[in-house]
């Protein structure tokens, strides 16, 4: 599902492996010439099994060469759960972070939280985003360096929910220069089916109301396809900041 450079150039990977019906999240490195990095878990792959099906759908390389993971643990279930973990650069579990290495959090609604992206503030603190599958709410959730919540972002949880349109779904998010975070994704309710949803919020994690005319966000209906059918889906899967004019960017 996702990729990231290390420090040293070299490439590594995660998504999951499914075996007997069982999904495991899956890890791999790469050396700068393409070959499996038998330096990390001795054949350059690592699966673990930690909850039911365990889905990796986000990964970034610390400046250490330590690797951060994020998705969803209990993936099959109805009220499965977010994740992040932390990895030593040799592929073992580092069990520094959150004790055994593993941070599970519910973002409060008995429903599957589904995260699909992870960036890491300039101080290292975490932040992933993501969606609650059902009623189909956005979430952005902070974690301090070592794995616990950080009670300072959201509502004192470390979690803030979103939901502009009838749905939310946030797929990618992004961190500014001024720490600000910016999420994009899709929302509907707008009676023009999916549309494009970008959404900006504070250093705090709550809705920044000087973004998107006072409300924080802006939905996009990128019009019809060429059958002239109206209403049709528009999803944006990812968000990136222009480092030449500072505008944001959404594709999908």
């Amino acid at each position: 599902y996702d990729g990231d450079i290390a420090p040293d150039g070299k490439i590594v990977v995660c998504g999951t492996r499914q075996t007997s019906g069982s999904k495991n999240i899956a890890v791999a490195r790469v050396t700068t010439t393409g070959e499996l990095d038998t330096t990390f878990s001795g054949d350059g792959k690592k699966t673990d099994d930690w909850n039911g099906d365990d889905v990796c759908r986000t990964v970034r390389v610390l400046s250490d060469g330590k690797i951060m993971v994020a998705g969803t643990t209990n993936d099959q279930g109805s009220s499965g759960d977010a994740f992040v973990a932390r990895y030593n650069t040799d592929g073992t579990i580092d069990t520094s972070f959150s004790t055994d290495g593993i941070h599970t959090f519910d973002t409060g609604e008995n429903a599957r939280d589904m995260v699909n992206d992870m960036e890491i503030q300039s101080d290292g603190k975490i932040v992933v985003g993501g969606y609650i599958e059902s009623p189909g709410k956005g979430f952005v959730a902070r974690l301090n360096t070592d794995g616990t919540m950080d009670t300072s972002f959201g509502g004192g949880d470390g979690i803030t929910t979103t939901q502009f349109g009838g749905e939310d779904y946030l797929e990618s998010l992004v961190i500014a220069g001024d720490g600000k975070i910016l999420v994009g994704g899709y929302t509907n309710g707008f009676g023009t089916g999916a549309d494009f949803l970008v959404a900006r919020f504070t250093t705090a994690g709550a809705i920044d109301t000087a973004f998107g005319g006072g409300d924080g966000f802006s939905s996009v209906d990128i019009g019809q396809h060429g059958s002239g059918t109206a209403g049709n889906s528009d999803k944006a899967y990812s968000i990136d900041i222009s480092p030449v004019t500072g505008s944001v960017m959404l594709a999908g």
